[in-house]
């Protein structure tokens, strides 16, 4: 490290060396610094977050429930009304049109 450089970190949600190595899968990041900038606060660190990224769909699930890893329980049942409507709407192209197979191959999920 020199004068004027920064220095890329993480601080983890426990201290790596002592604790078990099964435990070892279950840290998180709760301080990410790269290039001198906070890109990522949570627990004892949350008020140093950066604002969150606008949701660039506007009917993206991001928007509504915060991501993947966001501890809001009603996402399972809302899951399982978003795999059920892939289930019906997956059953209608085939139904629709079997001819046409690149249809089969389309997604109109979030996912990518």
């Amino acid at each position: 490290m020199a004068n004027g450089q920064f220095a890329d970190f993480a601080v983890l949600s426990n201290n790596y060396f002592p604790i078990p190595e099964e435990e070892i899968k279950r840290l998180e990041s709760v301080l990410t610094v790269v290039n001198g900038r906070i890109e990522y606060a949570a627990q004892e660190f949350s008020q140093f977050a950066p604002p969150a990224l606008p949701v660039s769909l506007s009917w993206s699930p991001v928007g509504t429930y915060g991501g993947f890893a966001a501890s809001n329980r009603t996402i399972v049942k809302n899951g399982q009304y978003h795999a059920q409507t892939r289930l019906n709407t997956s059953q209608r192209i085939l139904s629709d049109n079997l001819s046409n197979h690149s249809r089969l191959l389309e997604c109109d999920c979030f996912a990518f």
